[in-house]
């Protein structure tokens, strides 16, 4: 609801008169020249000519209004994400509170990902590694905006490089606190590395299981060494 606009003038009124037609929802007092009301549609700036008369002639003063959209609030997308190298990534979906002129992101995406600025889908299929990075959404409308970080990384694809005689199957991957390691002959040894490369835990692998829970969430490198040979796979915990 607008605050009362009321007119300031000089002599006495018999009437007044406004053109054009104030936006939807809001009243004109033809007694008192009182504009009032509750605004319901958008509606671009525009000048309305509010006329006050009496017998000896009349005086006119343009008023200018333009009803906003109410202010875009509340934006967010699921986050963080890790995509993989190669593979269509699950289209991310703004939601959103108000109606949206537009959206716009930056920086810019990581290589083989696309937004639309129409609906702010982000969808594709990444084409080169990236490192964790926040990506700023924001979607505008003629009321203000409203922005969102999605956290996005683009990993290598998933699988464990092979030397001749140790081939190994590891699952399962994502997985929540345990990994499970078929082909294991003999002793292995295996160390954890964050992302960046910073160790985080080493020791042998005991009945082909590695137990990661006490680790949070996200993407890390693991390293399985046998008499000087590395196998190496990045794992995500969940």
């Amino acid at each position: 609801t607008i605050g009362n606009l009321l007119p300031s003038v000089s002599g006495s009124i018999l009437s007044y008169s406004i053109s054009p037609s104030l936006p939807a929802g809001l009243a004109f007092d033809t007694t008192s020249g009182v504009i009032s009301g509750t605004p319901t549609a958008v509606s671009a700036v525009a000048i309305y000519t509010v006329t006050a008369v009496n017998s000896g002639g009349s005086s006119s003063f343009g008023v200018s209004i333009t009803v906003n959209a109410v202010a875009p609030n509340s934006l967010s997308y699921t986050s963080p994400n890790i995509f993989t190298v190669g593979s269509v990534i699950s289209s991310l979906s703004p939601t959103v509170s108000g109606s949206i002129l537009s959206y716009s992101i930056s920086p810019s995406l990581p290589a083989g990902l696309a937004f639309d600025t129409t609906s702010g889908v982000i969808s594709g299929t990444p084409t080169a590694v990236s490192a964790v990075a926040i990506y700023t959404v924001t979607a505008v409308n003629s009321g203000g905006s409203s922005s969102f970080g999605v956290s996005i990384t683009i990993q290598e694809e998933l699988g464990i490089s092979e030397s001749d005689n140790d081939k190994y199957l590891i699952y399962p991957n994502p997985f929540l606190d345990t990994i499970h390691i078929n082909g294991v002959l003999g002793e292995i040894e295996y160390s954890l590395f964050s992302i960046d490369g910073k160790l985080i835990i080493d020791g042998k692998v005991e009945n082909s299981i590695l137990h990661f829970d006490g680790i949070p969430s996200g993407v890390y490198l693991l390293k399985l060494m046998k008499e000087g040979k590395i196998n190496t796979l990045k794992i995500i915990k969940k």
